[in-house]
């Protein structure tokens, strides 16, 4: 279900590699970026429409209600799946590459512990295993905490697409430590007794689904943008 060459970038990058944050939190790049821009918060975009080469007029709902601008260029940073909604005008060709965009769902669980584990291990399960997790991952220590935050030792669970998509027809995103505790307690019988706390995450769209052809597909996209590119 993943194409082989997304796989082949992907395996490229991460094999060997080191992760890197900056020293004051990940959350130092948005600040940071914030600080040099106009942000303007609770404001809800109903359309984007391109009036002509050269300008964009976007209509939005915030505070003090309605309110249409005109802007020379606007950059529409949200998922593939949203902008045929959002952008009415698109042309075909657009319309058609937006079609086929996918995402993959995504659900984890972290259990904060209130001591560390022996040592630091990763559980990989392949399709084909019975698990009702695709990832158990016990972590004594993170290297991307900044300084001066204390992080508790952590465990960290994926659940599996199968087990994903029950919680969704189940709707119990809000409740996932109840589909893997029994899963995890098999690998760390002293679970229960050892939980410091739990975060849970969940994502209808977590990444792009690179099926085959999806590649072949944005490169076409890309081609067509950068021959005719506009304001938006």
């Amino acid at each position: 279900w993943i194409s082989r060459a997304y796989f082949l970038s992907l395996l490229g990058h991460v094999v060997g590699a080191r992760l890197m944050t900056f020293r004051q939190g990940i959350g130092h790049l948005t600040r940071t970026l914030a600080a040099r821009l106009d942000v303007r918060l609770g404001h809800r975009v109903t359309e984007i429409a391109t009036i002509d080469r050269s300008s964009v007029r976007l209509s939005s709902i915030g505070p003090g209600g309605e309110k249409t601008q005109t802007f020379d260029r606007v950059v529409v940073a949200v998922e593939g799946t949203r902008v045929p909604g959002m952008v009415p005008g698109l042309d075909e060709a657009a319309r058609s590459f937006f079609s086929k965009v996918r995402y993959t769902r995504g659900a984890r669980v972290y259990y904060g512990l209130k001591a560390k584990p022996a040592r630091s291990r990763a559980l990989w399960f392949a399709r084909r295993s019975p698990s009702a997790i695709s990832l158990y991952h016990e972590l004594p220590d993170d290297p991307l905490v900044p300084t001066g935050h204390e992080q508790p030792p952590v465990i960290q669970i994926e659940l599996t697409p199968e087990l994903s998509a029950r919680v969704a027809q189940e709707s119990g995103q809000d409740r996932l430590d109840a589909y893997v505790r029994d899963t995890v307690r098999a690998h760390y019988p002293s679970i229960d007794a050892d939980i410091a706390g739990i975060a849970e995450q969940w994502w209808d769209d977590m990444l792009p689904e690179w099926y085959p052809g999806y590649a072949r597909a944005v490169a076409a996209f890309l081609d067509e943008k950068r021959d005719g590119e506009g304001p938006l």
